[in-house]
């Protein structure tokens, strides 16, 4: 072995050490960690979200916001997430092949975005003191439409990798890296 390999192994061996006891960690607590996760990612996409696409700075940032859709998330939308994921793992098709993958990234985009979409809008709007009638109008005229069309762009590759490659336990964590971003278009949609 040379110097340099040696040298290698030196500073990656900690670092695999480190991983392993995530994984185990994340095997351990991950309705915890998922649900940690959920919280961190979009209390701090929308502070970034506030700060870079409406220039914000940190004293001028709409913290009720933020606490909004970090609670809205974390206690509504995490819940019926895992549980949905639960449901599609543990009931409806069990973890196989790559055709089992495609199953249920069919069901997930055809059937749970287009439904939890519509929820979601609701909820926000009627949160927001819209009233029924607003909501019903944004809701119908943009929102919707808007969401599921960007959301068919990027979440069925996601999805599909999701469902083939990541173990069950860390598909969450998977999820909110993607909905760091998703999640900031999300809240300039709805804040403008």
């Amino acid at each position: 072995m040379t110097s340099a390999t040696r040298s290698l192994s030196k500073i990656a061996e900690p670092w695999s050490q480190r991983w392993r006891r995530f994984i185990t960690f994340s095997d351990i607590h991950h309705i915890s960690l998922q649900a940690a996760s959920t919280a961190v990612y979009i209390f701090a996409g929308n502070v970034l979200e506030q700060m870079i696409v409406e220039n914000k700075n940190y004293w001028t940032v709409d913290w009720s916001t933020v606490i909004k859709f970090t609670v809205i998330n974390l206690f509504i939308v995490f819940p019926i997430t895992y549980g949905w994921l639960s449901f599609l793992e543990k009931r409806l098709v069990p973890p196989g092949s790559q055709q089992d993958a495609l199953k249920k990234t069919a069901l997930d985009q055809f059937v749970f975005v287009p439904l939890f979409t519509a929820f979601f809008i609701c909820l926000i709007g009627l949160i927001d003191s819209r009233g029924w009638e607003d909501t019903r109008k944004r809701f119908g005229e943009q929102d919707w439409l808007a969401v599921l069309g960007n959301n068919f762009r990027l979440w069925p590759l996601i999805q599909y990798l999701n469902f083939s490659y990541i173990h069950f336990n860390r598909r969450i964590l998977f999820i909110n890296s993607v909905e760091f971003l998703w999640s900031m278009w999300m809240m300039y949609r709805y804040t403008s």
